[in-house]
């Protein structure tokens, strides 16, 4: 059997501690280089995920920028206080389609992060025209119960004679004349031309309007099918369909 001096056991214990100290070295390497690895791999997913919700943020953008169109119907309160302003009988208003006029609004996002609200005036003065245009045919249509109003026979005249009297009646020279006059009179299409403007940002599929002309600043759903495009506002719903 092989015995050791005293003065060898710190050699030996030197020995052991050492092997031990390189194990434990090791492992805490190990341990570091692992972690390193984890935070390398949280920041390699987190760095994606950003990259991918902007990329999804880029194309809802570039899904929502463009022009969008709505016909948007006046109420028919609306119509017929714009029909008595003009001296329209009740009788008169009895026999139109009070429920017929409109006129276009158009929103425009841009990739600037800009927005518009405007009425195509072109476009609405036509539907005007066609609502009048549709509104004195009824009135044709209906004429006789208008004898007693003018005192006059209606049933005596025909369609081109009843618009002259109208034309007259309005102190215009035809009555092209006289539906150009109420297409032109009945809305201020000048002033909506512009209704409002702002910034806005998308956020969680979401349109966040952040600033706005009229002080209507706000967060409203939005989505997107084709070419159509509804947002939910807190008191509303706008549809919209792409233009271009």
């Amino acid at each position: 059997m092989v015995s050791f001096g005293i003065d060898r056991i710190p050699f030996l214990w030197y020995i052991h501690f050492g092997d031990y100290a390189k194990r434990e070295a090791q492992i805490m390497g190990k341990k570091v280089i692992s972690g390193i690895i984890f935070f390398v791999l949280v920041a390699a997913v987190a760095g994606g995920m950003l990259f991918l919700d902007k990329q999804k943020e880029q194309e809802r953008m570039g899904a929502l920028c463009g022009v969008w169109e709505m016909e948007v119907s006046v109420p028919r309160e609306d119509v017929r206080s714009l029909l008595e302003n003009n001296d329209f009988y009740d009788e008169e208003i009895t026999l139109a389609d009070l429920g017929t006029m409109s006129y276009l609004q158009t929103v425009t996002f841009r990739e600037d992060g800009t927005y518009s609200f405007n009425v195509d005036k072109e476009a609405s003065q036509a539907r005007i025209d066609a609502f009048f245009r549709g509104m004195f045919q009824k009135l044709f249509a209906g004429r006789e119960t208008l004898n007693e109003v003018y005192g006059v026979d209606f049933g005596q005249m025909d369609e081109a004679q009843f618009r002259q009297f109208y034309a007259e009646l309005y102190e215009t020279q035809d009555f092209e004349a006289l539906i150009a006059l109420f297409a032109e009179n009945t809305l201020d299409l000048e002033g909506m031309q512009e209704l409002e403007t702002g910034s806005f940002k998308l956020k969680n599929g979401k349109i966040d309007f952040v600033t706005s002309s009229i002080d209507q600043e706000g967060v409203a759903d939005y989505t997107i099918d084709g070419d159509k495009l509804t947002i939910e506002y807190i008191d509303g719903v706008e549809e919209y369909t792409r233009v271009k």
